[in-house]
């Protein structure tokens, strides 16, 4: 039986949380947060800076858990895939609906989709 590892849970947790429209107003809120907070601190050198690490840290890391998250899903395809193949292999030529042809028939006979 296959098991998630902590960093596998992780990853599925995040990518749900970060398509929720509350993380999206949570984001909102940071940005306009240090917006107003920019003539306090005289838009300072150190304000733009700060804003500007935040989003480049988040950026580095969500791009492992994207990765991840992706890595996971193809893995999952591509069983799916093996055990559409496994369930119709030995079952002989028949048509394909939507098809131009019939498999292992005569090109042609099937009626095109385009």
């Amino acid at each position: 039986m296959y098991h998630d590892s902590p960093f596998d849970r992780f990853s599925k947790w995040t990518s749900r949380s970060a398509g929720h429209p509350a993380t999206f107003a949570a984001a909102v809120l940071i940005i306009v947060g240090w917006a107003i907070t920019g003539p306090i601190f005289g838009f300072s050198n150190t304000w733009q800076l700060a804003i500007n690490t935040g989003t480049t840290i988040i950026t580095f890391l969500r791009v492992f858990l994207i990765q991840n998250t992706q890595t996971t899903d193809g893995i999952a395809v591509q069983l799916k895939l093996a055990e559409l193949i496994r369930a119709i292999e030995g079952r002989g030529a028949r048509r394909v609906p939507g098809s131009r042809g019939a498999v292992g028939g005569r090109p042609g006979q099937g009626q095109g989709a385009f």
